[in-house]
């Protein structure tokens, strides 16, 4: 299983909850396209691989890949994007209480303190161990 974070500033959402409200609603309303500033370090994401979304320290949510990314060179509200992503609308989730990274840096023994990485996790149980944290 491939599992990916997909890193979120305050460039993009000015508080955390932004970006929950984002997820819940307006990527569900595009049929879960999500646009991509730059696709530097993103590479291939294939269908069925699962996207968590973070917000500083935290991740906030998750959804599984419907397509993969693909060039998407366009200008929206002045802002430039590279390409484009599609999630399973059905798939967002988010989470009631954000996960810390620190949760993900014990359990794959990896650092993960560089905000700005689209990270690449292969793994096979790493999504039921995070599934079984929220839970919590």
């Amino acid at each position: 299983m491939i599992i990916r974070i997909f890193p979120n500033t305050r460039k993009e959402f000015d508080a955390e909850e932004k970006l929950r409200d984002w997820l819940n609603d307006e990527l569900r309303l595009r049929g879960g396209e999500y646009h991509l500033r730059t696709t530097n370090g993103v590479g291939s994401i294939p269908a069925g691989s699962i996207v968590l979304f973070r917000f500083e320290k935290n991740i906030v949510g998750h959804a599984v890949v419907k397509k993969d990314v693909v060039s998407f060179n366009k200008k929206i509200d002045g802002i430039k994007y590279e390409g484009m992503i599609q999630f399973k609308p059905s798939s967002i989730k988010v989470y009631k209480k954000a996960l810390p990274i620190e949760f993900l840096e014990k359990i794959t023994g990896r650092n993960f303190s560089f905000g700005r990485a689209y990270f690449r996790i292969e793994t096979s149980d790493l999504f039921h161990k995070i599934l079984a944290e929220i839970k919590k």
